[in-house]
């Protein structure tokens, strides 16, 4: 851990990571806030989730393309640049009177900004394999989790201060400059990444799959994905359990706000308390299972952790069909813990063992699939609050949960 403590290269663009994400925090909250200026707010809040939603189903592509651009530093600049514009230019709408048109303005050049980071983050990772030693990476990516999920509740707290006494072109603008450090200090530490790429070059991609139309390249990088996960036995176990269990876990926040407002016993002091409550549990856990990471469990073997992990739902979804809210804090605490540790071995097994020239096609293919589950399940749900009372829904899940259970550690038994 002292050595990546002692990477200064590595704690600058963590730095420049910290600042934007800042920005982002701070701007999701104000324009929350700002919807609620509206007479009819319904759509304006159905259009800002959208604009948060929709850039997961573009991250493989974004990822391809990654892959493909030859001046991977130089579109890091000019991806940080254009989200400077975005936001000045939100910023510049945000001076109209409220209205339902600067909402939508704002979530359109939101999605084209997220866009651009998931591009940014894809031409970064070949970059990365070269600031981190592979010995190093899960330790780093261990730090990373538990800064920035600390640092989530400190911007959070910090956001709703500054939303208190900022108007909301002001921090639209705040965002813009918040990229515009990021892009400064990019370009301090350019000449020492140019430098790192010069003694030890990207491969490039292989031409052939460049040349073809990018719906067939989507669709050979997706067999490449496959191909390649399968000749990782540590991957085969992971890429089978936890999408199902992603799936199963999606639908907790909404089933619990559904029989929260029907069972006020399940409310600790009032509902805002309860969702922080749950909310600071699931947080700490993953700062606690980070440094987890970076002592005790460094050795650990990630197969046997994501199957444990797969214990979990079933005794979070008895929590809510009992109606016990203190079960369900407990549990979620424990499963976060464990989760904290399982997802920098992930990030670093995927740094290490995956060609570097495809890195970003295979994590965001990896990230795609794992969400997949997420989306199918948040869709069957909307439709199910409208039919089913909690207690059915709740037994649906718990069932699921006891299935996955048993093909985790019965069905998948081979992986």
């Amino acid at each position: 851990m002292k050595t990546v403590l002692k990477n200064k290269l590595f704690l600058t663009t963590f730095v420049a990571d910290a600042i934007s994400n800042f920005g982002d925090t701070l701007y999701y909250l104000a324009l929350m806030n700002y919807v609620l200026l509206l007479p009819n707010s319904q759509l304006a809040i159905s259009a800002v989730t959208l604009s948060e939603t929709l850039p997961m189903l573009f991250s493989f592509a974004m990822g391809i393309k990654a892959d493909q651009t030859k001046k991977k530093l130089e579109m890091i600049m000019g991806t940080l640049v254009l989200r400077v514009g975005l936001y000045s230019l939100i910023g510049f709408f945000m001076g109209f009177e409220p209205s339902l048109w600067v909402v939508l303005a704002a979530s359109a050049i939101n999605f084209i900004s997220d866009l651009a980071g998931q591009y940014e983050n894809g031409l970064y990772s070949p970059i990365s394999l070269r600031v981190i030693k592979a010995e190093e990476r899960e330790q780093a990516m261990a730090f990373r989790q538990s800064s920035f999920s600390l640092l989530s509740i400190v911007f959070k707290f910090s956001g709703a201060l500054l939303i208190a006494v900022m108007s909301y072109q002001h921090l639209a603008f705040f965002n813009a400059a918040t990229f515009a450090v990021a892009a400064l200090i990019m370009l301090v530490i350019k000449p020492k990444l140019t430098a790192l790429l010069t003694a030890d070059p990207i491969k490039d991609v292989e031409a052939p799959i460049e040349r073809q139309n990018f719906l067939v390249q989507m669709w050979e990088s997706s067999k490449l994905v496959i191909r390649e996960i399968k000749q990782i036995p540590a991957l085969r176990t992971v890429m089978t359990v936890i999408p199902l269990m992603n799936a199963v876990f999606s639908g907790l926040d909404v089933l619990f706000l559904f029989a929260a407002s029907q069972n006020t016993n399940m409310i600790i002091v009032n509902l805002p308390f309860t969702l922080t409550l749950i909310s600071a549990a699931a947080m700490s856990g993953r700062i606690i299972g980070g440094m987890l990471t970076m002592s005790v469990a460094k050795n650990w073997e990630v197969t046997k952790l994501v199957r444990l992990s797969a214990l979990a739902p079933a005794p979070l979804f008895l929590g809510l069909l009992l109606g016990n809210t203190y079960l369900m804090i407990a549990v979620l605490f424990v499963t976060m813990v464990n989760v904290g540790i399982v997802n920098p071995k992930m990030n670093a097994l995927i740094m290490n063992e995956l060609p570097e020239e495809r890195l970003a096609t295979i994590s965001s293919g990896i990230s795609t699939y794992f969400t997949a589950g997420i989306l199918l399940v948040r869709l069957l749900l909307s439709g199910l609050v409208l039919v089913l009372a909690p207690t059915p829904l709740a037994s649906l899940f718990l069932i699921a949960s006891i299935a996955l259970v048993i093909w985790t550690f019965f069905g998948n038994s081979r992986a």
